[in-house]
């Protein structure tokens, strides 16, 4: 009896001992964490002037939609709807601020799939549509496209005109000073650690009204390696590039950006990678030129030039 007594207080010490261990490493990253946040606010943070990134989605289409779109789909196209429809190309975006906010002032999109390819470009509230294996180049206003559409179809169309708030980095990093007590108070952290750009990761979970956070935090620089939100048949994650040094405000940019859903039993999958920002972008870069050869062959060379 006195045997198993003992036995039982070694192993209630030895659970309380882990626990008292644990709480003290969630506590030492933590503080490191919530300190390289403030020094982060006393630099340069970047404001998003443009972006540019590569992109593949992936659509896994339900049975009623596959039934309901592969005779459209065929005969416009001349080719059948897979079940899977993967595609990949590459984005770029250039904001204007409005009163504080971005908006999109031009827009570049390339997307090829087994269907065909397609380019669309907005300049201001005017949209190409560049659709080659149709034969078709379609230039019309946003605005007129809502008109045309019937009123039940036209939620599905993207809002152009779609904003987001030019200091969001600046405000993300404020809230998180601003809270930290609640935050310690709400998040938790797990027994496992990760691993990203070969560098050991904290992983936590933060608890939200429709889902939770799921955050990683890179060892010895102490910023965010990847954060995840799951909820509401969604899941978006953003991956962070390997720290050069501390406190760099750029770090705080993502290099990748997944999200997933479904929607109608229909499975939604994109990502952009190799995001890049703040690129100086011209007008050309946002349309389709024009060009007789020898402008072509002059323009060509001029890239091969300045690529080498």
């Amino acid at each position: 009896m006195v045997r198993h007594k003992s036995l039982v207080a070694v192993a209630f010490l030895l659970l309380l001992s882990a626990s008292l261990s644990a709480a003290t490493e969630k506590d030492r990253v933590l503080d490191n964490f919530f300190s390289t946040a403030r020094e982060i606010q006393t630099g340069s943070i970047p404001s998003i002037e443009s972006i540019e990134a590569d992109f593949n989605s992936e659509i896994t289409f339900s049975h009623e939609t596959m039934t309901a779109l592969q005779p459209f789909i065929s005969n416009i196209f001349h080719a059948p709807l897979p079940s899977i429809l993967r595609s990949d190309g590459f984005l770029r975006i250039k904001f204007r601020n409005v009163a504080g906010k971005n908006a999109t002032e031009n827009a570049f999109l390339y997307s090829n799939s087994s269907l065909g390819s397609f380019v669309l470009t907005k300049s201001g509230d005017n949209i190409e549509l560049h659709v080659p294996k149709l034969g078709v180049i379609i230039n019309d206003s946003m605005d007129e496209i809502r008109n045309t559409l019937p009123q039940q179809n036209q939620a599905s169309v993207p809002d152009a005109n779609a904003t987001f708030p030019a200091d969001f980095l600046t405000s993300i990093l404020a809230y998180i000073t601003g809270n930290e007590k609640e935050i310690r108070e709400k998040i938790r952290m797990e027994e496992k650690t990760g691993l990203l750009n070969g560098m050991k990761t904290y992983l936590f979970t933060y608890p939200l009204e429709n889902g939770n956070l799921d955050i990683a935090i890179y060892d010895n620089f102490w910023t965010f390696a990847t954060i995840g939100f799951t909820g509401n048949n969604t899941r978006m994650q953003l991956k962070y590039p390997k720290p050069v040094q501390k406190a760099d405000p750029s770090i705080c940019l993502p290099e990748v950006v997944n999200i997933k859903g479904e929607r109608d039993r229909n499975l939604i999958s994109v990502e952009l990678s190799k995001l890049r920002y703040n690129r100086l972008f011209s007008e050309s870069d946002f349309r389709i030129e024009r060009l007789n050869f020898r402008e072509f062959v002059a323009i060509m060379y001029l890239k091969f030039i300045q690529a080498r």
